[in-house]
C-alpha cells in the first residue's frame, strides 16, 4: 500500500491539455479510481452512513502502464488503513477528510453510491465520462479530417473506434466473496481500475497512430497527447 500522496491536480475544464506544436514533454497525470462501499454495519447498510473508500492510482502514460496498480489506499471513518496509518511523517492519518484531500489531487473516477461521493472534498475534480467519450469521438473525427486534407489520395489508416468505458466494465469480472465494506470497496475499485486501463490503452494506441501518420506533415499532431479528460467540480 502506497504511502505517498499524488503531487498536484490538473486545473481547468480539461485535464492534461497540450498546445498544438508544443515541444515540451507531455505530462500524463494519473487517474484516481475511488470506490465507496458499505459501512461499519455491513455491506447492506447505506454506504453514505460511514463508507469505506478504496483508492487505486491508474497511470495514463503509455510508457509506464505496467505500474497501473502501484498506488492503493483504504480509508474509512477512522482514517487511513495499512502501513500508511502508522507512518509518523503523514499528518492526519486518523482523519478521513484530511486523507481524502491529501490523496485526491488528480482527476477522480468515482464508483459507488452518489451520497457517499458527498464526503469527497469539494475541490476534487471528477471525470465526466460522457463528455470525455464525446471528446474521444471528436479526436477521431479530427484525425480523419486532417488525414484526408493532407493525403487526399490515400486510404484512411486503420483508426478503429473507441469503445465506451461501460463495455470495459462489463468485460471485467468482480472479486467473489466481497462480504464486508473493505472487500466490497476493493473489489469495485479493482474492477473499475482494470476497465479504465483498457479504456486508456485504446486512446493511447490511437494517439500513437495519429502522431505517426499525420504528425510528420502537420505540427498540430507532431506530439503525443494525453487522454482528453473532461472534468467537473462537485460544488
Amino acid at each position: 500500500m502506497s504511502t505517498t500522496a499524488p503531487e498536484s491536480t490538473a486545473a481547468g475544464a480539461v485535464a492534461n491539455s497540450t498546445e498544438a506544436g508544443e515541444s515540451a514533454s507531455v505530462r500524463y497525470d494519473p487517474i484516481m479510481v475511488v470506490a465507496a462501499a458499505g459501512s461499519a454495519a455491513g455491506p447492506a447498510a447505506d454506504p453514505a452512513d460511514d463508507p469505506t473508500f478504496a483508492i487505486w492510482q491508474v497511470e495514463t502514460d503509455p510508457d509506464v502502464q505496467l505500474g497501473d496498480f502501484s498506488g492503493a489506499w483504504l480509508i474509512d471513518g477512522a482514517g487511513i488503513h495499512g502501513f500508511a496509518a502508522n507512518a509518523d511523517w503523514i499528518e492526519g492519518t486518523d482523519d478521513r477528510a484530511a486523507m481524502l484531500a491529501a490523496l485526491l489531487r488528480y482527476p477522480v473516477l468515482f464508483v459507488g453510491d452518489a451520497a457517499a461521493a458527498e464526503l469527497l472534498p469539494r475541490e476534487v475534480a471528477l471525470i465526466d465520462v460522457a463528455a470525455t467519450e464525446a471528446g474521444l469521438e471528436d479526436a477521431l473525427a479530427s484525425a480523419k479530417q486532417h488525414f484526408s486534407s493532407e493525403f487526399p489520395d490515400k486510404k484512411q489508416p486503420a483508426w478503429g473506434s473507441f469503445r465506451p468505458l461501460a463495455e470495459f466494465r462489463e468485460a471485467e469480472a468482480g472479486i467473489a466473496g466481497a462480504d464486508d465494506a473493505e472487500r466490497a470497496a476493493v473489489a469495485s475499485a479493482l474492477k473499475e481500475a482494470a476497465a479504465l486501463r483498457g479504456w486508456i490503452s485504446q486512446y493511447n494506441a490511437f494517439d500513437k497512430l495519429r502522431v505517426r501518420r499525420i504528425g510528420a506533415v502537420n505540427s498540430e499532431f507532431s506530439n503525443a497527447r494525453p487522454l482528453p479528460v473532461v472534468l467537473t467540480k462537485r460544488g
